[in-house]
């Protein structure tokens, strides 16, 4: 019984199934040993690739100019928002000692910090866009 479809082991041969040809594949003997070896036989879990294995290829996700031009003023905002959330925290007078500006400076130096953890996410994320451009153009890629 060949229905034409064969079902293959993914680590002996890379794929879960195959389409055979009938006639390449038909068995020399027509014994029960040959029925029984061309049955289904489920594949082994223990031969499948563990995640330790598996290789994954990131690709960025924008371009190299975007990433460090987003590093750039990254750092920047970083810096600069600090120092304004320590003048905002210790009450500095050119910050909350006039008329229009905040009374509460230590609530306004706490949103500041918020403004710098934000900042700090976009410093990881495109630092690593840049990275992962750097990495591709060492292997030859072509950028467009």
């Amino acid at each position: 019984m060949n229905s034409g479809i064969e079902l293959r082991d993914r680590s002996a041969h890379g794929t879960s199934s195959s389409i055979s040809r009938p006639a390449l594949h038909q068995r020399a003997s027509s014994s029960a040993a040959a029925a029984a070896s061309s049955a289904y036989q489920a594949p082994s879990y223990h031969s499948q690739p563990t995640v330790s294995d598996t290789i994954f290829i990131m690709k960025p996700l924008v371009g190299a100019m975007q990433a460090w031009s987003c590093v750039v003023i990254s750092v920047f905002a970083i810096i600069i928002l600090s120092i304004m959330g320590l003048l905002f925290k210790s009450n500095h007078h050119e910050m909350v000692g006039g008329v229009e500006d905040p009374e509460n400076g230590p609530e306004v130096a706490a949103t500041i910090f918020i403004a710098v953890l934000v900042y700090a996410g976009f410093l990881v994320f495109c630092g690593l866009q840049g990275l992962l451009h750097l990495r591709e153009n060492r292997r030859g890629a072509i950028a467009l």
